[in-house]
């Protein structure tokens, strides 16, 4: 946990995203609006310069119930700064897992590299 001008954060883990979904380690208890804080690693310097193929996450919410509903998608692009995004268009189930994954796009147009450069995000949720 740690504690900021914004309020006390909770670590849900910290994963590199690949080609498949992959849940964090910790659920959400939470009825109402989720705060998320992001952090993104990777070796900024290859990143500005790499001429292959980019990548985003693709974040979704996962309803343990009966169903196992998800939710819609939402792209997360990697920043050098922290990226604190609200979610408040989401089911209002008590708890939910996250799941993360990594979607390659062509940085030029027609030009494809099968080599894409690995990336972390450590996930946070506020709590107060």
């Amino acid at each position: 946990m740690s504690i900021d001008g914004i309020g006390n954060w909770e670590i849900l883990g910290t994963i590199t995203p690949n080609d498949n979904w992959q849940l964090l380690n910790s659920s959400i208890v939470d009825s109402g609006e989720v705060v998320l804080r992001f952090s993104f690693s990777v070796d900024w310097f290859e990143w500005k310069d790499y001429v292959g193929n980019r990548s985003y996450g693709l974040l979704r919410f996962y309803y343990p119930t009966a169903e196992q509903s998800v939710s819609r998608g939402f792209k997360l692009y990697l920043t050098e700064e922290k990226l604190i995004r609200t979610y408040n268009d989401i089911d209002t189930t008590a708890v939910k897992d996250i799941g993360i994954k990594r979607v390659h796009y062509p940085k030029f147009k027609g030009y494809y590299s099968a080599i894409p450069l690995n990336w972390t995000v450590t996930v946070e949720h506020l709590l107060s």
